[in-house]
């Protein structure tokens, strides 16, 4: 719809209606489209309902920093997760001069937001990893929270995948993630570091700083098993181990490790596993096995390791009956086919639903209309001695047929 149209439209219509379109079309970047005169004129209207609909689907940074200046709390909080604070022309959002004042107010459920919004500039995030201003006042653990915060943050997931070859973006885009990773050199040796450590971990691409080593890394938050904190530090230097490149020799060597932490980082990891890789992490660590590989997409690319693994999932203990295991590799099985079917073609034979009543019906429904079409083809040919291309494809339907 033209910008003047949708204009007039909203100008007319009901709140709810406003939101619902607003939602339905928000931006992903500013410069896709300019919608300020649109989104200045709802802002006009002053309805409650609309001013959260620009707050958290808004494209106008002006309109997004007004609401926020002039907003109730609510309103402030879904300006600060939603759209507006991202990145306009010509590169640097509002946000960035507001930063010292939102945390001065120091408003935990805001900040949660505001730092786990994609939407926030990587140069924030940065700044914030690396402890620079505005954040280089904060105390340790106010900044270890923050960082908290950006562990819920899908930008930290999201790797680089533009096709337009560009060394140097490439590199300004992964400063998120080297950025990241260096925190686990920085924090201190505190239960909540290693938390958030933790959370970081499982979230970040594994970007592997150019200087970083990583080995050391991991021996510092290295303890021995009776230490208070042992349970934490050892899920942090678990997913630190997602740094080591899977051809690597010390990424081989991590099977064998007398470290648990360091075992699973290798059945999380694992490129191409066999069934006997199943087998032999199975017997090694039972359910601490089968919990890892569950995370680990290749261990559902080939069907003979797909059914070792729902096996070892059937066979782990299993006090209390709840069946847990055998439901999540059902829920990744789900997840991994929607993504990757081609992973799941040989699951899809037509035995697998010869005792399905309604299955039956509908191929025996598919033979019939497949049949009289087939007829039909042949009477044409028939008619018609040049359209020998429609007896091909009547002796093809005849094939499909004949198969199901």
């Amino acid at each position: 719809m033209k910008q003047w149209a949708a204009k007039y439209l909203l100008e007319h219509s009901d709140p709810t209606s406003v939101f619902e379109w607003l939602k339905n079309n928000q931006l992903k970047r500013q410069q896709e489209e300019d919608r300020e005169e649109l989104e200045n004129a709802l802002l006009d209207r002053n309805n409650p309902v609309i001013n959260l609909g620009l707050a958290l689907y808004g494209s106008d940074l002006r309109v997004g920093k007004k609401l926020y200046e002039e907003g109730n709390e609510v309103i402030k909080r879904a300006v600060l997760s939603g759209s507006t604070i991202s990145p306009g022309l010509p590169g640097r959002s509002w946000i960035i001069e507001l930063l010292p004042e939102i945390l001065t107010e120091w408003n935990e459920d805001n900040l949660k937001e505001l730092f786990s919004n994609s939407f926030l500039p990587d140069d924030s995030l940065v700044q914030l990893f690396e402890r620079e201003v505005p954040y280089d006042s904060l105390d340790d653990e106010k900044w270890m929270l923050l960082c908290g915060f950006a562990s819920l943050n899908d930008r930290l997931s999201s790797p680089y995948d533009s096709i337009w070859m560009d060394g140097w973006a490439e590199y300004q885009y992964s400063l998120v993630f080297t950025s990241a990773w260096w925190l686990y050199d920085k924090f201190p040796q505190t239960r909540l570091a290693a938390n958030i450590l933790f959370s970081l971990g499982a979230k970040l691409v594994a970007e592997e700083p150019h200087d970083m080593d990583v080995q050391a890394v991991i021996e510092k938050w290295r303890t021995e098993p009776d230490h208070e904190n042992a349970d934490e530090f050892a899920r942090a230097r678990s997913y630190l181990a997602n740094l080591i490149p899977s051809w690597s020799h010390e990424f081989k060597a991590l099977k064998d490790s007398d470290d648990l932490a360091l075992r699973q980082a290798y059945y999380r990891n694992l490129r191409y596993p066999k069934p006997d890789d199943i087998k032999d992490g199975f017997d090694k660590d039972g359910e601490e096995f089968v919990m890892e590989a569950l995370l680990n997409k290749h261990m559902f690319v080939d069907e003979s390791t797909r059914n070792a693994l729902k096996k070892a999932c059937w066979d782990a203990p299993d006090e209390h009956h709840r069946m847990d295991l055998p439901n999540d590799f059902n829920a990744q099985c789900e997840h991994w086919a929607s993504k990757h079917p081609e992973w799941f073609k040989d699951d899809w034979t037509r035995e697998d639903y010869s005792n399905d009543e309604e299955s039956k019906n509908t191929i025996d429904y598919l033979k019939s209309e497949l049949e009289a079409i087939a007829q039909v083809l042949v009477k044409i040919h028939n008619k018609n001695s040049l359209a020998w291309a429609w007896a091909i494809a009547g002796v093809a339907i005849g094939y499909v047929v004949a198969s199901l």
